[in-house]
């Protein structure tokens, strides 16, 4: 049976992408790092969301003397939507190793955000890839892991730990409520269930921007990070003394419908649309 040591792990933190799901992530080589996976006899093993070093051994014992594993990976994703739920103006430093920020790992936005953008100065960095996986390459990581101490055996499918977390944030974006029918015939207000006592809260204003004549609108004034499975709470009240509720919990906004809504200063801003019939 192969014995493997464990040398470290990278994992993707995506927020739009909550509770683990999958973000259909491949890793690819650079050449340097092709020659010290060969040189070193590491094994890399795709996780789900991430990546897994292994060194391959001979013996029940390892002395790992203190020596630096310098990994450089290009990364993609199957979804075609990563690079829209992603804000990558807001990317900073965003390598956590053990609970802590680390400089032994960085990422670098490879500025394929534009389709194709970097595929020429990328091309000479892989052993094998095709041009449609180098066109869709979206970031870099980098890691200089220290080997510091002797490993000991471990079978494969024990619990590992040791990880490069790197973090990426998720879209922010202004949700915009479409009304049509009866309901649009009311004064109406969009309340948020979970605002604190004093008033911190998401507020939606009424929006001119409507889908027909008869038809109301409302925008949040605030925009929120998009994810997978939002966690807002909002609820649709009559505007009047009484508050009275029309729809108790309004559906969530996501990213399949977007449009454009243009602020009162005149500047424009994407918003994540939802159309309400009643």
């Amino acid at each position: 049976m192969s014995r493997y040591v464990h040398v470290c792990s990278i994992l993707i933190e995506h927020h739009y992408y909550v509770n683990g799901e999958n973000q259909k992530l491949q890793f690819l080589q650079t050449r340097e790092t092709a020659a010290l996976v060969k040189q070193r006899q590491l094994i890399l093993r795709q996780t789900q969301n991430g990546l897994e070093v292994w060194q391959d051994c001979a013996s029940e014992d390892v002395s790992v003397s203190e020596q630096s594993i310098d990994l450089t990976f290009d990364v993609i994703s199957d979804d075609p939507w990563y690079a829209f739920r992603t804000d990558w103006d807001a990317v900073g430093q965003i390598c956590v190793w053990q609970n802590q920020l680390s400089d032994s790992c960085s990422m670098m936005i490879l500025g394929d955000v534009d389709a194709g953008k970097n595929e020429s100065q990328s091309s000479s960095r892989f052993v094998q890839y095709t041009r449609r996986n180098l066109s869709r390459v979206l970031f870099s990581v980098h890691v200089s892991h220290v080997q510091k101490t002797a490993g000991k055996l471990i079978d494969s499918g024990h619990e590992r730990s040791n990880s490069y977390v790197f973090s990426l944030p998720s879209k922010l974006m202004h949700w915009k409520y479409f009304f049509s029918g009866a309901i649009a015939k009311k004064k109406l207000q969009i309340v948020d269930l979970d605002a604190k006592e004093d008033g911190d809260g998401i507020v939606f204003v009424h929006s001119k921007g409507v889908a027909n004549a008869d038809g109301k609108a409302m925008v949040s004034l605030q925009a929120m990070p998009m994810q997978a499975f939002p966690n807002q709470r909002f609820q649709l009240r009559e505007e009047s003394g009484a508050g009275r509720i029309l729809i108790k919990r309004l559906p969530n906004a996501s990213m399949v419908k977007v449009g454009k809504e243009r602020g009162n200063d005149g500047s424009s801003f994407i918003v994540a649309e939802i159309y309400i019939h009643q």
